[in-house]
């Protein structure tokens, strides 16, 4: 978070030096940087001044939200498991992508936070740069953001993906997909989260909901759960928190009920190392950078040419209109809501029906053809 809250405050990060190169749009004598002279048009919606103005005329499309590692956290009432709240081990989804919406709010007060259902997959905003960390006052129309061009962490990306292209996939590289990830999980601050429980056995003779009590594996926050009960048996056990701090599986207890003979077992914590399988093959290890790359630069600007370079540009933009029209087999997308009141379906939508192969290429202005005769346009221009 401290990368683009530094940038926002237009200050340079001499501590750990992950911005190589940063731009502030338009500067002059007279009045702050600014890299906007109308309304500022991408952040998270809001005409409170005192956060900074927003137009919020993007949203993030689900399978950005989907990208990052996710941990269903339940609730659990009668008969049936609701999330009801998700959360997650990498930090850098909720903050690329803001997990609450602004309302309220006057000249004089901030407006209110209101987080976002777990299933609220096309209403988050961008939220990388929060006009909120800027320095006060906050200009409705001008922005002292400062954009990174180059982070290291990019650097590590592209040597990663030119490694991999030329000799496949190798320890160091692997390593260098780690590091970013490693940052992001912050398991050397926070530990380990508990990521899912398994019911073995259901036992009988349960006559009420019994208690899940889970213990040990060195947390700092212990993680938490609830069993459903169908009939005498225990039908579920489900995460309703995720805890910290784990070094190792703890012991899942289920009690009281009536019943006896319900087990559960931990079965994984989170870890910011790839798996083996992601790693697997040259192709494989290929599409996990471009995965990793989208997670990590997500709203700088770099997706659209990543996905030139990768020729995926025109499938991904119309895979993303169908999704917005008719959604998909996954459950996080769904098509767009017909009673939400935004722009940002049009936004999906319209590009791929304008789209082609042309568009892996700009035109040639016509300027430059009038000094060259020799120059031919690109193809489809």
């Amino acid at each position: 978070k401290q990368v683009f809250r530094l940038q926002l405050k237009d200050q340079y990060d001499n501590a750990n030096r992950e911005s190589i190169w940063e731009v502030g749009f338009y500067v002059n004598t007279t009045a702050p940087e600014t890299n906007s002279g109308k309304w500022v048009r991408v952040g998270i919606a809001t005409s409170n001044d005192f956060v900074g103005r927003s137009d919020g005329w993007t949203v993030v499309h689900p399978r950005a939200l989907k990208s990052y590692e996710t941990i269903n956290l339940v609730a659990v009432q009668g008969t049936t498991a609701t999330a009801t709240l998700d959360t997650t081990p990498d930090t850098r989804r909720d903050w690329n992508i803001a997990k609450f919406k602004y309302s309220g709010g006057s000249a004089t007060t901030p407006p209110n936070k209101t987080l976002l259902s777990a299933t609220n997959y096309w209403g988050r905003y961008p939220g990388k740069w929060r006009r909120e960390e800027e320095a006060a006052p906050h200009d409705p129309t001008k922005s002292p953001a400062n954009i990174p061009i180059i982070r290291y962490s990019d650097v590590l990306l592209m040597l990663a993906e030119a490694e991999n292209e030329l000799n496949g996939p190798t320890a160091e590289i692997v390593s260098y997909i780690n590091d970013i990830r490693k940052r992001a999980y912050n398991e050397t601050l926070n530990g380990k989260m508990l990521s899912s429980i398994q019911l073995i056995d259901g036992g009988s003779g349960y006559t009420s909901v019994p208690a899940v009590t889970i213990s040990g594996g060195g947390a700092t926050v212990p993680a938490t759960a609830r069993a459903l009960r169908s009939g005498d048996k225990v039908s579920g056990v489900y995460l309703s928190g995720a805890g910290s701090g784990y070094t190792s599986l703890p012991t899942i207890t289920i009690s009281g009920g009536g019943g006896s003979g319900a087990i559960a077992q931990a079965i994984s914590l989170t870890d910011y190392n790839l798996k083996s399988e992601q790693y697997a093959s040259q192709e494989v290890f290929r599409k996990t950078i471009q995965d990793e790359r989208l997670r990590e630069l997500l709203g700088e600007f770099l997706r659209r040419q990543d996905l030139k370079r990768w020729g995926l540009l025109e499938s991904v933009v119309k895979q993303m209109a169908d999704d917005a029209e008719n959604g998909s087999d996954d459950p996080y997308i769904i098509p767009f809501p017909s009673n939400q009141s935004s722009p940002a379906k049009i936004h999906f939508v319209l590009p791929a029906e304008n789209i082609g192969a042309k568009n892996i290429f700009l035109a040639i202005p016509q300027r430059e053809r009038l000094y060259n005769k020799l120059s031919k346009q690109n193809p489809g221009y």
